[in-house]
């Protein structure tokens, strides 16, 4: 299975040091499935529901489905609807050859459009609008009686919304762990920080474990635990 590399190590590692156990897995942001393999050898093959709103990727992503894979071609949102995915695209590449754009383009997809303006991103930026099917968390876990006990989200500038409607999830014991990106600059319009990110999960039984730099001290990734 051939899979773009991604482009920082993961981190998903660090979260087995404060949750060594655990039988469902919601991997927010799946892209292509490259995170599965270890996934599956940090909890003893789990069960993991994937979520990729993207089509691109998902096809890949599809291809790993199994009764322990569960690959869903929805994004997760605070409500139960349509909206928009930005995709980035490089403005110098043609349509044809936009498959073949580098992995940071693929990856900074969003529910909020990418900040154009921002000074550290290139400036060759275009966006393109795809409308997809959004749910909850919340809802998921009701429709399918399921309660995960790790999230972990790569959703770029939405994971404060996809927390608002995980109300009742976050509440459940079951629940021990989140994973998230953060920023405190604004690299996607509209956008909430890690402070509004922070607050909102400590409301819920959560504590920040750790705090992970992978782009300066503007971005990166936080490990929330249950208190």
């Amino acid at each position: 299975m051939k899979h773009d590399k991604p482009i920082c190590g993961s981190n998903i590692a660090k979260v087995n040091r404060y949750i060594s156990n655990a039988n469902i897995v919601f991997e927010i942001g799946a892209y292509d499935g490259v995170d599965i393999e270890e996934i599956n050898q940090l909890w003893n093959n789990p069960i993991i529901h994937c979520f990729e709103p993207d089509p691109e990727p998902f096809e890949i992503l599809n291809t790993y489905a199994s009764e322990k894979i569960i690959c869903n071609n929805i994004g997760l949102f605070d409500k139960e609807d349509k909206t928009i995915l930005y995709k980035v695209l490089n403005k110098n590449l043609g349509e044809a050859e936009q498959k073949n754009r580098s992995l940071w383009y693929k990856t900074a997809q969003s529910l909020y459009p990418i900040n154009t303006n921002y000074y550290g991103y290139p400036r060759d930026i275009g966006l393109q609008e795809v409308e997809i099917n959004v749910s909850t968390i919340d809802n998921y876990c009701k429709k399918y009686n399921i309660m995960p006990n790790i999230i972990l989200m790569d959703t770029q500038g939405s994971e404060y919304d996809i927390l608002i409607g995980a109300q009742n999830t976050l509440k459940n014991n079951n629940l021990k762990g989140i994973m998230l990106e953060w920023s405190t600059d604004t690299l996607y319009t509209g956008q909430k920080k890690l402070n509004d990110i922070t607050t909102l999960l400590e409301t819920t039984g959560f504590v920040l474990a750790e705090k992970i730099n992978l782009w300066n001290a503007i971005h990166g990734d936080a490990i929330f635990i249950r208190k």
